[in-house]
């Protein structure tokens, strides 16, 4: 295998790990998601 190659191949395997979000991530963002929803619906039936 020519060297380039390699090279390309590392920068590509390098590139999909870094634009990949670890687990932790998504949860956090998920998480948030849900308490922001359970706060917006509190307000709402708090004032109705």
């Amino acid at each position: 295998m020519p060297e380039a190659a390699i090279e390309k191949k590392a920068i590509t395997q390098n590139n999909d790990e870094a634009s990949f979000m670890p687990l932790w991530t998504w949860l956090a963002i998920i998480g948030g998601a849900v308490l922001l929803g359970g706060v917006t619906v509190f307000i709402i039936k708090r004032r109705a």
